[in-house]
């Protein structure tokens, strides 16, 4: 901290010197503090000495936090001067913009929302499903390959840099093909994504759940206000009727009433096929 001194009375203040103090949880040490000389400042003059005051923080400092300082002043006369100031301190404030799984063909949705409590903010999370070699009904199933887009988002006043994802899981069906990327600098409000690539064993169990644990921090911060973790779930397969096979021999239907069943395909929901009852 680069502070000046104005002399705002009538005479020359001689021999001026400094002492800067605070009381903080947030700062760790405070140094070049004490007896910082400003030397003769004449009257309505203003010096600035060549010493600077140091001050170190915690990098858990919250965003917009006010660090509260004292200043005592002295000169030749012996006098006192107390004055305090204010500094707001700029730091990220990391959470999830949103949560993606998609496996690179049609668009679709599981309708299943995840939500996760961010620092100072609120993310709600939808699982989006693309196929990667698939069979384009746009499910995660066994045997394909899934890709989870995580969107870094930084609501604070200053940058994140080097923001890393890290996956973590225990099922033995699910082989990510890199559990770290890196997601870069998220500069302030704004944001950044990285992709990791899951593997699903064609021997997986259709409708066998999957729980990850994502997990977004940085080598250049320790404090726990700069780690964010989502926890992710989603399930192998949906076991469903879809008509897809032209006529009713995927499952073993009971029929019955006064007039037959039909798969028809002039008025469809999704796919090329859907069921339609007899005329009532």
């Amino acid at each position: 901290i680069d502070l000046s001194l104005e002399n705002i009375g009538t005479e020359t203040a001689g021999n001026v010197t400094a002492t800067l103090t605070i009381d903080d949880p947030y700062v760790v040490s405070v140094t070049n503090n004490e007896n910082i000389s400003y030397g003769d400042i004449a009257s309505g003059a203003i010096s600035t000495s060549d010493q600077v005051f140091t001050v170190n923080f915690a990098d858990s400092v919250p965003d917009q936090h006010k660090l509260e300082f004292e200043i005592e002043i002295s000169d030749d006369s012996k006098a006192l001067y107390n004055d305090d100031f204010k500094v707001i301190i700029n730091a990220p404030v990391l959470g999830f913009k949103s949560g993606n799984i998609s496996d690179d063909s049609d668009l679709g949705f599981i309708s299943h929302p995840l939500t996760n409590i961010g620092l100072n903010e609120f993310y709600e999370y939808n699982i989006e499903v693309v196929e990667y070699g698939g069979n384009g009904n746009s499910i995660p199933e066994p045997g394909e390959t899934i890709e989870l887009t995580v969107i870094a988002e930084n609501n604070g006043h200053a940058d994140f840099y080097n923001a890393k994802a890290y996956l973590e899981h225990s099922n033995q069906y699910i082989t990510v093909l890199s559990n770290t990327i890196l997601i870069g600098t998220v500069e302030k409000n704004s944001y950044n994504e990285g992709s990791f690539y899951i593997e699903i064993d064609e021997n997986c169990p259709m409708g066998e759940q999957f729980e990850l644990d994502i997990n977004l921090q940085s080598d250049n911060y320790t404090g726990d206000a700069y780690k964010e973790t989502i926890n992710i779930k989603f399930t192998a397969g949906v076991d469903i009727e879809d008509f897809e096979t032209g006529d009713f021999s995927g499952y073993a239907w009971t029929f019955g009433g006064n007039a037959d069943w039909l798969v028809q395909t002039g008025n469809i929901y999704e796919g090329s096929y859907a069921a339609q009852s007899g005329d009532i």
